[in-house]
C-alpha cells in the first residue's frame, strides 16, 4: 500500500513538472511568436513629407531586426489614420507614425477618440524636425526682429502663411507675436505645401514651416530664413540662429513618434522598442537623417510617454490663451 502511495505521490510530481515545463515552453514560443506576419506602420499624411519620409526608411531598417516586412500606409485624414491605430486590435500588427503635436495638442482642439498620448502605447521617435520662419529673399528683414518690428509699424499687413489654425506653426507665430508685442498676421492652409505655394505666388510675405520644406527654396534662392523654433541650431542649416537667440524663447518642434494601442503587450512592445532603438542608434541612420535637416535620438517608451504628457499639459495652457479650441 505504501508502495502504491509512493507511486502515485512521484506520478503527481512528474506531472507537475511536466505541466512546468510545457507552460514555460509556451511562454517562449509565445514570445517567440511575435512578429509572425507583415507589419503595417499607418502614416497619416499624404506620401512624400517629411513624417512620411522618416517612416519609411525606419520601417525599412526595422525589417531587417524583426525579420517581417514593415509596410506603410498613407492616409489622407490625419485623424482617421490616428484613430485606425488607436482602435485596433492591441496585437503590434497595426502601428502608427505622426508628428507629436498630433498626439498632444490635437485632441486638446476637437473631440477624437483619444485624449493624449496616455491613451496609446508609445514606442519610440525616430526624429524630430525644427520649424522655421522664413521670407522672400529680397525682403528687407534680416532678423526676426526686423520683422516683428516691421509689423507694429503696419498692423495687419504682414502674412505668415502655415499650416492649419491651432498647428505648431500657428502657436509658434502667436508666442512669437505675443513675446515680440508684434503684429503678424497668420494665414492658415490645410497642409504645409499649400502655404509654401501661397508664400512663393506671392499672397504672404513670411511663412513657417519645417526647415526640410524650406531649405530647396534657399537653395534656389527665393526665400531666406530668419530663425529657427528649436533649443539649438539645426545641422543643416548651422548659420540659421534659434529664436532664442534672437530674444525670443519659442521652440514648438516636430518630434516623430511610433505608437501603437494602448493595450499592447508589454513583449510586444519591447521587440518594438528594441528594433526601433537599434535603427535610431545606428550611425548610418543618424547622418542621414541629419542630412536632411532630422535630428535623431533614442529615448526609452516609458520616459517619452511621460515627456509627451508633459507637453500637453504645456499645449492646454496655450490652448486656453490663444482660445484655439474648436467652437
Amino acid at each position: 500500500m505504501r508502495c502504491v502511495l509512493m507511486n502515485r505521490v512521484m506520478i503527481f510530481m512528474l506531472s507537475l513538472l511536466s505541466l512546468g515545463y510545457s507552460v514555460a515552453l509556451l511562454d517562449l514560443s509565445q514570445a517567440a511568436e511575435y512578429p509572425q506576419k507583415p507589419i503595417t506602420v499607418v502614416v497619416p499624411h499624404p506620401p512624400g513629407g517629411g513624417t512620411d519620409m522618416v517612416a519609411r526608411v525606419l520601417s525599412e531598417k526595422m525589417r531587417a531586426h524583426l525579420g517581417q516586412p514593415v509596410v506603410v500606409v498613407n492616409k489622407s485624414s490625419t485623424p482617421v489614420g490616428i484613430s485606425e491605430v488607436v482602435l485596433a486590435r492591441p496585437d503590434g500588427y497595426t502601428l502608427g507614425y505622426v508628428h507629436s503635436n498630433y498626439l498632444t495638442l490635437a485632441p486638446l482642439l476637437s473631440e477624437l477618440p483619444f485624449k493624449g498620448p496616455l491613451d496609446m502605447s508609445i514606442i519610440a521617435t525616430a526624429h524630430t524636425t525644427g520649424v522655421v520662419l522664413a521670407v522672400g529673399a529680397g525682403s528687407p528683414w534680416k532678423t526676426s526682429r526686423d520683422l516683428l518690428e516691421a509689423s507694429k509699424a503696419a498692423p495687419g499687413k504682414i502674412r505668415v502663411s502655415g499650416s492649419n489654425l491651432g498647428s505648431i506653426n500657428h502657436i509658434n507665430i502667436l508666442e512669437l507675436n505675443e513675446l515680440g508685442k508684434g503684429q503678424l498676421v497668420y494665414v492658415p492652409f490645410v497642409v504645409g505645401p499649400q502655404a509654401l505655394a501661397a508664400f512663393l505666388g506671392g499672397h504672404a510675405e513670411a511663412f513657417t514651416n519645417t526647415a526640410i520644406e524650406a531649405k530647396p527654396h534657399i537653395d534656389a534662392g527665393k526665400a531666406r530664413i530668419l530663425g529657427i523654433f528649436t533649443q539649438k541650431r539645426n545641422g543643416m542649416i548651422p548659420d540659421v540662429p534659434t529664436m532664442k537667440e534672437q530674444g525670443f524663447d519659442v521652440s514648438y518642434a516636430f518630434m516623430g513618434v511610433l505608437f501603437g494601442p494602448k493595450a499592447l503587450p508589454d513583449k510586444v512592445k519591447s521587440t518594438l522598442q528594441e528594433a526601433a532603438k537599434k535603427v535610431i542608434q545606428d550611425s548610418d541612420y543618424v547622418n542621414s537623417q541629419r542630412s536632411k535637416g532630422f535630428e535623431t535620438f533614442f529615448v526609452r517608451s516609458d520616459d517619452l510617454t511621460k515627456q509627451l504628457a508633459a507637453e500637453q499639459d504645456k499645449m492646454k495652457v496655450l490652448v486656453e490663451r490663444f482660445n484655439l479650441k474648436e467652437k
